[in-house]
């Protein structure tokens, strides 16, 4: 089996160079750029690229960030309904050697500081977002964002989530409020951003069906379908106060001679390269961050005489109890930054950062603190090739020797064409709560040592959104979670190789066939980090116009697939996922039907999610005892506004 699908891949990528030059072109949802184009544009805090609204309508690029997330979930196995935990399928990624708190399995649902787009745009913008969740529920989202004047923009964002799911016990409610903005001063020198966020989340925690037998008799009625713990619940919230500002003393001082600015053409919804002639640039900045979560869950003991669902219950013998731990960080740092050369200008930033942590819960408080050096240099030195480096090291205080170094380069030597590379080594503590942790459930005082992972990462782009990505990574004293849900690390390294493919193809501006594949190998102790070795995601489906091209159609079927694996177990009194090799999930496809129609700037779809649920029952799990969601039919609608 596994030989047929390696062929079928090679094949894929063959054919999708070769028909590279034939069938690939620019859109705008591909369009990114080291410049801006001065229209309807978005970055994030000291990213290299700008990014542009995507007011295209022939791929699926915004239908695949069209769940509760706003994000692609092909890495992810969400158990059930909208808000449930996520089980992760492909390679984890490095954190932030300044960041020590987690959430677990509902990380991926908060936002932080490296995905908050900062806008500039011509125009006011509002785009509300609505998407039918499962049973009685549905997800909203509603964002507005205007310049105030050329050079001060804001964003407010707000989302709602209220959920029922399938099963008894399974309603999940979450809210998020967003307000951003910055300032850049093309005149005056000063430069901020600065972000409030404010997220919480109200999910009743369950352990998965009862019996998995019952299940896979496919009950018509899951709600009569037992579940573990079907009293617990659990709240999460996250606040997060983020200001940047710095003031260039070349424009106020007139410290380097350099050429004059030159006015800039008013280009609306041009995606043309502009060069902006600028002053170079010597600056001196802050940047202040305060972060605080809280992660509370509220268990049941059961009745004396009764098997609980835990092995322990420490503290409670009987009825209602409360676990909670509380995470606070505040993080100072002052820096200089300027551009290097004339030509190539190169931009550098260097500066040193202090950073207080706060731990606590039932009986514990650990405040720790430290300094360390942060910076990055970036920008192209030719015309067809552009760098970035990054290096952070922090070197007093408990957290000390912990180190993390990027580097990459991109290479377009054509339009079409790009080539890029990177290479990075981290070296961090686990996260506090993997260290230390005191629940009526579980007690772990860990002397864990750093983490390092060393990874190299390499591939080729062409066309429109086309890629090939080979990552090689290798991990010491990976830490993880036992069959015991203990934070453990592995004696022996883990590495890892994962090929990743995007290939979408258009023939006649009709037919499209977008792939996603992934393989992954595992090696050295692979049962620390349970994969599936092939991921994919394939659509086909139809682009064509109704009533005189004024309603433009999408319309076809997509298949999701993983290989079967030991998939990892959710453990609700901890919220993560753990070892157990208690059951081989995978090897079953879920089929979606969906027509998605644009009329002038709102989008509405139709989607029959797993059209192909069998009907006399069937094992399909997004991890052990979470069965996927069954056949439903569900409506979304985006409108943007542009004022």
């Amino acid at each position: 089996m596994m030989n047929i699908k390696a062929l079928a891949c090679f094949f894929l990528i063959i054919i999708s160079l070769f028909s590279a030059t034939s069938f690939g072109q620019l859109g705008d949802d591909a369009v990114k750029s080291t410049k801006p184009k001065f229209s309807h544009q978005y970055s994030f805090f000291e990213s290299d690229y700008y990014y542009f609204i995507d007011t295209s309508f022939n791929s699926l690029h915004w239908y695949h960030q069209f769940n509760h997330r706003s994000k692609d979930n092909f890495s992810y196995n969400v158990l059930g309904s909208m808000g449930n935990p996520m089980n992760a399928l492909t390679l984890p990624s490095q954190k932030d050697i300044w960041d020590y708190n987690g959430l677990g399995a509902y990380t991926p649902y908060f936002k932080s500081l490296d995905n908050i787009p900062f806008y500039q745009t011509k125009s006011p913008i509002t785009e509300a977002n609505y998407w039918m969740g499962y049973d009685r529920g549905q997800s909203f989202n509603i964002s507005h964002t205007q310049n105030i004047t050329d050079d001060w923009n804001f964003v407010i964002n707000y989302k709602r989530l209220n959920d029922l799911g399938y099963y008894d016990h399974n309603r999940n409610i979450q809210s998020t409020f967003l307000f951003n903005t910055n300032y850049i001063g093309k005149e005056s020198g000063y430069n901020a951003h600065f972000y409030y966020l404010n997220e919480k989340f109200n999910t009743e925690e369950n352990g998965g069906v009862v019996s998995d037998s019952l299940f896979e008799l496919n009950q018509d009625q899951r709600v009569i379908l037992d579940v573990n713990l079907d009293q617990d619940t659990r709240e999460l919230r996250n606040r997060e106060f983020f200001v940047d500002q710095n003031l260039d003393l070349n424009k106020i001082f007139g410290l380097i001679n350099s050429r004059q600015d030159t006015a800039l053409p008013a280009v609306v919804d041009s995606i043309a390269e502009v060069e902006p002639k600028e002053k170079a640039v010597i600056a001196i900045g802050h940047t202040f961050r305060y972060n605080a979560s809280y992660n509370k869950y509220v268990g049941h003991a059961p009745e004396e005489g009764s098997v609980g669902y835990y092995d322990n219950y420490f503290n409670v013998t009987l009825g209602e109890y409360i676990d909670s731990s509380h995470y606070r960080s505040y993080e100072n740092a002052v820096y200089l930054k300027g551009q290097v050369g004339n030509k190539t200008r190169l931009n550098v930033k260097g500066g040193i950062k202090n950073i207080i942590t706060e731990y606590e819960g039932y009986n514990y408080r650990l405040v720790n603190s430290g300094w360390g050096i942060t910076g990055n240099i970036a920008g192209k030195v030719s015309e067809i090739v552009s760098v970035r480096g990054d290096v952070d090291y922090i070197f007093t205080g408990n957290l000390q020797q912990s180190l993390d170094i990027k580097a990459q380069a991109n290479l377009k030597p054509v339009e079409w064409l790009r080539a890029f590379g990177g290479y990075q080594y981290s070296l961090r503590y686990p996260d506090y709560f993997e260290q230390f942790y005191f629940s009526n459930n579980y007690i772990w005082q860990n002397r864990l040592k750093k983490q390092g992972v060393n990874r190299l990462w390499y591939g080729l782009g062409w066309g429109r959104n086309n890629s090939l990505e080979i990552t090689n990574a290798v991990y010491s004293n990976y830490t993880y979670y036992d069959a015991d849900v203990n934070p453990v690390q592995s004696g022996e390294a883990v590495t890892a190789l994962k090929a990743e493919l995007n290939q979408n193809f258009e023939f006649w501006n009709f037919v499209h066939l977008d792939n996603r594949v992934a393989f992954q190998k595992v090696g050295g102790n692979s049962e620390a980090m349970p994969l599936p070795e092939w991921k994919t995601r394939n659509a086909l489906y139809f682009e064509f116009f109704l009533f005189n091209k004024a309603l433009k159609c999408l319309a076809g079927a997509e298949l999701n697939y993983f290989t079967e694996y030991y998939s990892q177990s959710y453990n609700p009194a901890t919220g993560r996922f753990y070892n157990a090799r208690e059951e081989l999930i995978g090897n079953f496809p879920i089929v979606d039907l969906f027509a998605t129609f644009q009329l002038r700037t709102a989008r509405i779809f139709f989607k029959y999610e797993h059209i192909n649920q069998p009907s006399s029952g069937g094992a399909y799990y997004a991890a052990p005892h979470f069965p996927f969601p069954d056949r439903k039919f569900r409506i979304g609608i985006t409108w943007r506004f542009f004022n």
